[in-house]
């Protein structure tokens, strides 16, 4: 917005500051905001092609890269671990919310309360990434020894087999559990950040 506005409206120390410049604003009402000054709408767009690329890759790739990789080794799981990381990331750091609910706020990428927290979300996704594994090749490897019930999809075959989707609901809780936990570090740097 800054960048439309006639130079007689620009603030005074707006000329002063190069991009990624953080600084504390303290507005009218005594209230203090931290910004910082990035390159001058270039960044909307980037994240708007990236988040759009996660969604459309997870939504639109997943099912494909199932069929591809399903007939190799731990296909399954190689190709599980795909599109849960490409959630786990858009669901990390997008605008999520719902009707009447609470609208959880996006994180950009660039943020300096958000940068020094890669590394420990990495781990963390490293150690979620270890158990998606385990659990879905533990269950793939009781499959068999499970009741016939657990493996039949009725006469219906559009839906998946009652196993099929306890796993479902197994790798989405996981997932949830994840995005839960990796925003919740997020929120605390932004309030320690801010003063």
């Amino acid at each position: 917005m800054l960048a439309k506005m006639p130079d007689a409206e620009l603030p005074q120390w707006l000329d002063k500051v190069d991009p990624h410049t953080v600084a504390v604003l303290r507005l009218d009402d005594g209230e203090c905001l931290t910004a910082e000054i990035l390159d001058f709408n270039d960044e909307p767009l980037a994240r708007f092609v990236l988040m759009a690329t996660l969604f459309l890759g997870g939504i639109i790739g997943s099912l494909p890269l199932f069929f591809l990789l399903m007939k190799r080794p731990y296909g399954f799981q190689t190709a599980s671990a795909i599109v849960y990381t490409i959630f786990a990331v858009f669901f990390t750091f997008a605008r999520t919310g719902s009707r009447g609910g609470k609208d959880l706020p996006p994180y950009m990428f660039t943020c300096p309360a958000v940068r020094p927290q890669f590394s420990r979300l990495l781990w963390r996704h490293l150690g979620f990434l270890v158990a998606l594994f385990t659990l879905q090749t533990l269950a793939l490897a009781i499959r068999p020894k499970l009741p016939d019930w657990w493996n039949d999809s009725g006469h219906d075959r559009r839906g998946g087999t009652p196993f099929d989707v306890a796993l479902l609901f197994l790798c989405l809780g996981l997932g949830y559990a994840q995005v839960f936990t990796n925003r919740s570090p997020l929120d605390r740097a932004h309030r320690e950040f801010s003063p």
